[in-house]
Parts: C-alpha cells; sequence; structure tokens
C-alpha cells in the first residue's frame, strides 16, 4: 500500500509541476524595445515586443517588471494570423517596480506603458531607461525613434541611426545572449524647444492597434483548458482505480484470515441430524361403523349417527 501510494503521489507531481517548472526556465528567443519620446503624449512610450523560444511549453506564464510608479497601457498576444489580441494580466505592486504577470498561447506577444520621468518643459530634454531581463534573451534590440523637430540626439552607449519608411530617424542597439537578471541601461538626450507630438504629424509605421480577442483566441484558451481538464480526470480515474483495487484485495485478506476453520475429529464421524416430522396435521379419526373419516370435535358419526369412540 505504501508502495503504490508513494508511485501516486509521484505521478501526480509529475502531471501537476512538470508544466510549471517549463514555465520557469522559460527563455526569450528575442525582445525588442522601442522607446518613442513625445510620440503621442508628452512622456515617452515604452513598447516591448517579445518572442518565446520554441523550447518553451505553451501556454507560458510571463512576469515582467516596471516601474512602479506607471501602470501598463496594454498587453497582447499575436495570434496565428498575425493579429494583436488582448491578453488578461494581473500586476503586484512593489516598492519600486510593478510585476507584469500573464500567460501566452502563442510565442508572441507585446506589452508597454507611458513613463512621465521625461520632462518637456525645458529644451535640454534627457531619458535614463533601465531594464533588468527577467529570463534569458538571445538577442535584444533597443530601438529609439527621434522625435519630431529634436536635434543634438545623443545616445549613450552610442547606437547606430538609420531612416524609416516613415521618414523618421531611428537609434538602434543590439546584443545578443543576454542572461537572466542583467541590467540594459540606455541614456538619452535632445535639444527640443517646441511641444509637437510625433503622432500628429506621421503616421506611425510600427503601432498596431490592439484588437479585442475573437472567438478563435477563446478556442485556444479553451482547448488548453479542455486538455488539463481531461489530464486531471485521467489522473482521478486511476488514482481511484488503484485504491480500489487495494481495498479490495485487503479486504479479501482479511476475510479470510477472520473466518476461523473447523476441525476435523480423528475417528468420529459427524452424527447424521435427526429428522422430526413436522406435526402440522392432528390426528384423524374415522367412524368404527361406517368408516367415515370424523372431525375431532364430533361424537357422533356425521354419516350413520353412532357414538365416535376416542
Amino acid at each position: 500500500m505504501n508502495r503504490l501510494t508513494s508511485l501516486l503521489i509521484a505521478l501526480i507531481l509529475i502531471f501537476t509541476v512538470s508544466p510549471a517548472l517549463a514555465q520557469t526556465t522559460s527563455a526569450l528567443s528575442g525582445m525588442e524595445i522601442e522607446l518613442w519620446p513625445e510620440y503621442d503624449k508628452p512622456s515617452m512610450l515604452v513598447i516591448f515586443r517579445g518572442t518565446i523560444a520554441p523550447n518553451v511549453q505553451l501556454p507560458a506564464t510571463l512576469t515582467f517588471e516596471i516601474p512602479s510608479k506607471f501602470t501598463p497601457l496594454a498587453v497582447a498576444y499575436r495570434d496565428q494570423q498575425g493579429l494583436l489580441l488582448d491578453l488578461k494580466y494581473t500586476t503586484t505592486v512593489g516598492a519600486n517596480t510593478t510585476a507584469i504577470t500573464f500567460s501566452v498561447p502563442t510565442t508572441s506577444f507585446q506589452f508597454e506603458y507611458y513613463d512621465s520621468t521625461l520632462d518637456t518643459t525645458i529644451p535640454s530634454r534627457k531619458f535614463n531607461f533601465v531594464w533588468r531581463a527577467p529570463y534569458p534573451v538571445q538577442a535584444l534590440t533597443v530601438v529609439i525613434q527621434q522625435p519630431v523637430n529634436a536635434s543634438n540626439f545623443v545616445t549613450t552607449p552610442k547606437t547606430e541611426s538609420s531612416v524609416g519608411a516613415d521618414g523618421l530617424t531611428y537609434f538602434k542597439q543590439t546584443r545578443s545572449n543576454v542572461s537572466a537578471n542583467e541590467s540594459i541601461t540606455l541614456d538619452i538626450a535632445y535639444t527640443k524647444n517646441d511641444s509637437i507630438l510625433t503622432a500628429s504629424t506621421v503616421k506611425p509605421p510600427a503601432a498596431e492597434p490592439v484588437s479585442i480577442a475573437t472567438p478563435a483566441a477563446a478556442s485556444s484558451n479553451n482547448q488548453t483548458l479542455i486538455i488539463t481538464i481531461i489530464a486531471a480526470l485521467a489522473v482521478v480515474v486511476v488514482f481511484g482505480g488503484v485504491i480500489w483495487v487495494v481495498r479490495n484485495r485487503e479486504e479479501s485478506s482479511a476475510s479470510s484470515e477472520s473466518t476461523p476453520r473447523r476441525r476435523k475429529e480423528k475417528g468420529h464421524p459427524p452424527r447424521p441430524k435427526e429428522v422430526h416430522p413436522e406435526k402440522s396435521a392432528a390426528a384423524v379419526t374415522f367412524c368404527h361403523q361406517c368408516g367415515e373419516p370424523a372431525a375431532p370435535e364430533d361424537n357422533f358419526c356425521r354419516t350413520c349417527g353412532t357414538k365416535i369412540r376416542r
């Protein structure tokens, strides 16, 4: 019984703990961080676009940290058709950071927030970006968009600049094999004498609206739920079946041990039981004259009238 119980506990732990282990060892094959100062608000728009490594089990539960004074603007994932769909998430506010946790059904996800520490009330504007990678990242890219009418744009460390299809200048930094808990730091400085926002002059080449979850997304979540329920039921059925078999064996063994066996007496065969005839019928009296039967209460024969002899 103890061995079977240990085996069942081990099986249950395998079913329940294995997915959690797969999620805690998540790795990202790619992460792109985009910094858009003064894009559609007088602050810094920070966009994270990540790709989960192929060896990570899906759905994968991920947690990222942002400064505690800010809240996520949106969290989404990209479905098989390439559409961005809303993703439910939870936040845990700490002393310096806010943890964003969500479960991704596919390998592509995105979240963003506004950082208001960028001071746009003075011409000389500076911004310090610090991010700690919660998971290993094979390829990391940081892209900074230069605001409209900005000049003397400088990044530390230095980045490569190029002009995008929208006519804006972008600065890019790439890194490979970023380890978990490694910090990424980037300083931005530029001069801007007006409050014109970039979104009012050009269309965003990369910003995509986050769509509301479609039936396809719901179907994916339902499939995951169904698989989980079936696996849980299978474990319960196996567990119950083994317990039933073990209990039946124990009851059979206990019954056979508790039933006393009669000893055979040597030399004296068992006596046969005496069979007594049932006395269900009363004695019948007959008339000595005509031979007809008489009832017990009769004193004279009902046929010939002769007195019955008792």
